[in-house]
């Protein structure tokens, strides 16, 4: 493979790995659920 095309894929699962460590955080999650609130209010 390509270099280009593993720093891509390396990218990629930072940014999912990221967004995983974030749901964890419960803060995170009341503020999420506070925004999709805020839609439909």
């Amino acid at each position: 493979m390509k270099a280009g095309r593993v720093l891509g894929w390396a990218a990629a699962l930072a940014a999912l790995g990221g967004v995983f460590a974030l749901y964890l955080q419960p803060a995170m999650m009341v503020a999420l659920s506070d925004l999709v609130w805020a839609c439909f209010n």
